[in-house]
């Protein structure tokens, strides 16, 4: 005969059930304080901690991505490694271009490809921007990786980027971490930058870089203006180029502006309420400069 459930063995498997379905969700529970609070859990727990989450995500996950052709998409999982191809791609009359980026791509990208599709129909324009990604925490999203990632696999001899509003933070790598602003963060950010640099200066792919722009959040501003420096600095050396942003949004070290004056439609609305995003007005002014880079070169 079973024995009745007391309240203290109710309280047990209770408890059981919740400590099973935290460990199966670890990965998102990091993931979601890191968004949020830019807290790392996995800082304080064992990493074997995180196993059963990981193979469980990486199983169900898998990241779909467009082409401009009509084939069915095709889906590869996250974690696959990158395959060791070794090509030489010169950059011909036809841009394939992947555009990187975290939310700020999102609002940018779609204007710039449904431009970029009328002056060239051939092309192939990919984006793969996603919110709340950047170059400091790459534990639930690697942009080297990704960039090199499908580079390869889509043969992109051009990439635009346009990220790091929520990169001013603390960066851990393994046990180090370094604090943001220090010189050691700036050498720590300005490594990440330069992995995607060196992977497409050997791989003769183009990069467009589109700086920070002036932002209404302390901290952040103060971050776009380390990290533009940085853009700037590093896409110089690799002979790439840098879209300063600065010329008509406003520059870093000037007040934040939502609007832009124009000697015929008065106070236009360009940046959002939240000091970092724009108006859709904004996100054309941005992709203007992305199109005209293209005008150029192709």
């Amino acid at each position: 005969m079973a024995k009745p459930f007391t309240p203290l063995r109710l309280v047990i498997l209770f408890g059981l059930i919740i400590l099973t379905n935290s460990i199966l969700w670890l990965d998102s529970l990091d993931n979601y304080f890191n968004n949020r609070d830019h807290i790392q859990v996995s800082n304080f727990i064992p990493n074997w901690l995180f196993s059963p989450s990981q193979q469980l995500h990486l199983q169900k996950k898998l990241i779909p991505f467009s082409t401009s052709d009509s084939k069915p998409q095709k889906h590869i999982a996250e974690e696959s490694p990158i395959p060791i191809i070794q090509f030489s791609q010169t950059t011909g009359s036809v841009p394939k271009v992947l555009f990187a980026g975290d939310s700020l791509m999102q609002g940018v990208a779609p204007i710039a490809i449904a431009e970029l599709k009328k002056i060239y129909p051939n092309g192939k324009f990919v984006d793969l921007s996603q919110q709340s990604t950047g170059l400091t925490v790459r534990r639930y999203f690697d942009w080297p990786k990704k960039i090199a990632e499908e580079s390869l696999r889509q043969g992109f001899n051009t990439v635009v980027i346009f990220l790091g509003a929520n990169d001013p933070w603390d960066i851990y790598d393994n046990k180090a971490r370094y604090i943001f602003p220090s010189d050691e963060w700036q050498d720590a950010y300005r490594q990440r930058v330069n992995e995607v640099l060196v992977f497409a200066q050997a791989h003769q792919i183009h990069i467009i870089w589109v700086g920070l722009p002036n932002m209404d959040v302390e901290r952040v501003k103060n971050g776009a203006i380390l990290q533009n420096s940085i853009f700037a600095s590093e896409t110089k050396k690799y002979d790439f180029e840098f879209i300063s942003t600065e010329s008509i949004l406003g520059s870093l070290d000037e007040p934040f502006k939502k609007y832009l004056q124009d000697s015929q439609k008065g106070a236009i609305l360009i940046r959002g309420n939240d000091g970092i995003h724009f108006t859709p007005y904004g996100y054309r002014l941005v992709s203007n400069q992305i199109v005209q880079s293209f005008k150029e070169r192709f």
